[in-house]
C-alpha cells in the first residue's frame, strides 16, 4: 500500500489538522509579546539602577547587548552611538555588557560613549537576568541565547517593541525614525 493511499480518508485529515495546529502553535509562540523582567543592575558606584531609572522618563529605551571583543557588538555600538547623537532627546539609551561593571566602565571610556553601560554580571537577581535573556534571545535548541550586538527597544511597560540581532541592526535607524515620528 502506498503512502498516499494510507493518508486518504480520515487518517489524512487527522494528519493535516495536527500539522495545522502545530504550525499555528509555533507561529503564536514566535509572535508572543515579550516583556522584560524588573531587572536591577548596579552602576559604577555600586548603586542599584532599576529599569525605571534607565528609562529616564522617556517613552522608549534602546538597549544594546555587548560582548567584550566582539566585532558585531562593536558594529552595533557604533550604530547605537550614531542614533544616540540624533535621538537622545526622545529616547533613552543603555548598554548591557555581558561582564562586570569595571569592564562596562572601561568600554564607556574607550569607546567614548555618551550613554551608560551596565555589567549584567552585577545584576542583583541572577534569575531576572536569565529571564531577560529568555525574553530577548532566540531559541537555540534547548537554551536561549542573545547574540552580541543585539539591540532592543522597550516601552514603559517593559514590552519589547523592536528586537534586532546580527545583520538586522542595520535597520535600526529606520526603525527608530518610524518609532519617534
Amino acid at each position: 500500500m502506498s503512502i498516499l493511499q494510507d493518508l486518504s480518508g480520515r487518517k489524512g485529515w487527522i494528519v493535516i489538522i495536527v500539522c495545522v495546529i502545530l504550525g499555528l502553535g509555533y507561529w503564536l509562540y514566535r509572535h508572543r509579546d515579550r516583556t522584560l523582567p524588573p531587572i536591577v543592575l548596579k552602576d559604577s558606584d555600586g548603586q542599584e539602577v532599576t529599569f525605571e531609572a534607565m528609562r529616564a522618563g522617556k517613552d522608549h529605551t534602546v538597549m544594546v547587548f555587548l560582548l567584550p571583543g566582539c566585532p558585531i557588538s562593536k558594529f552595533s555600538m557604533g550604530v547605537v552611538k550614531e542614533q544616540h547623537a540624533k535621538l537622545s532627546g526622545q529616547l533613552s539609551f543603555v548598554g548591557l555588557l555581558v561582564g562586570k561593571q569595571p569592564a562596562a566602565d572601561r568600554m564607556v571610556e574607550d569607546e567614548e560613549l555618551e550613554f551608560p553601560v551596565y555589567g549584567l554580571h552585577d545584576g542583583t537577581d541572577p534569575f531576572a537576568i536569565n529571564e531577560l535573556i529568555d525574553a530577548v534571545g532566540s531559541s537555540e535548541g534547548l537554551r536561549t541565547m542573545v547574540y552580541g550586538g543585539t539591540v532592543i527597544v522597550v516601552n514603559p511597560d517593559r514590552k519589547i517593541v523592536i528586537n534586532l540581532a546580527r545583520d538586522e541592526v542595520r535597520e535600526l535607524p529606520e526603525e527608530l525614525a518610524e518609532l519617534v515620528n
